[in-house]
């Protein structure tokens, strides 16, 4: 365990989890729906209200959807305000599935084909915890962002009680109902239980952030299985 922890991030197992995502893009939003109870259509909007909010008089909005997969975000955010968005992610069946109107582009968190500073903000749904290199990862969100981040992620209580219990849901709850959503990939989903044995905990992530971004709100769901964060970058 301690060396997992070390690696903050899913290091060589990425691989693994890669493999995964290529199999789910055409169920991937509606099982997200079944696993989160239908509620995580509203936990993307608690996050990007906020930084709808502050760029609401900007011009020329420029937005990253970093771990875009289909753009559901991307998605959300433009109900609230006009803006140009990109979408990154490594996955290309993700991007061939998303909205054409967006600018489509694949490549690594650690390493994101961007100009410093270019984007207004950086939006992330489900994706932090594929990160190779957490650290790497947020040192890569500070550098392309010109102003503010904003994460939906998975996440692990660092509280034992919450912590047993998303195991729990996680191991028996979260397979059911990635069944009931769709019983051809329910098995790729259950790997997110893996996820969770490779993340840091929610405490150890905020810290991460809040090197590089102020924090506006953080904030944990069902049992810390879930986190929210929008952060201001810092100068």
């Amino acid at each position: 365990m301690e060396d997992i922890l070390k690696s903050r991030g899913l290091g060589d197992h990425w691989k693994e989890i890669y493999a995964t995502y290529l199999k789910i893009p055409s169920v991937y939003d509606k099982t997200n729906r079944y696993i989160s109870l239908f509620q995580d259509i509203g936990w993307r909007r608690e996050v990007l209200g906020i930084i709808a909010n502050r760029l609401r008089n900007v011009k020329r909005i420029l937005i990253l959807d970093a771990g875009s997969g289909p753009g559901t975000m991307s998605d959300i955010l433009r109900e609230e305000i006009k803006a140009n968005t990109v979408l990154l992610d490594y996955s290309v069946p993700m991007l061939n599935i998303a909205n054409k109107k967006y600018e489509r582009i694949q490549g690594s968190f650690e390493n994101m084909p961007f100009r410093s500073g270019i984007f207004d903000s950086v939006i992330m749904g489900f994706s932090f915890h594929s990160s190779i290199d957490m650290e790497e990862t947020v040192g890569e969100l500070a550098r392309v962002s010109k102003r503010y981040l904003a994460i939906v992620g998975i996440g692990k209580s660092a509280g034992k009680t919450n912590m047993a219990l998303g195991k729990i849901y996680l191991r028996y709850v979260m397979p059911f109902l990635a069944y009931v959503a769709s019983p051809k990939h329910a098995k790729y989903f259950k790997k997110i239980e893996r996820i969770y044995a490779y993340i840091p905990d929610n405490l150890e992530m905020h810290r991460m952030l809040m090197k590089r971004f102020s924090t506006i709100r953080f904030a944990e769901k069902e049992f810390g299985t879930l986190f929210q964060f929008v952060g201001e970058k810092r100068d």
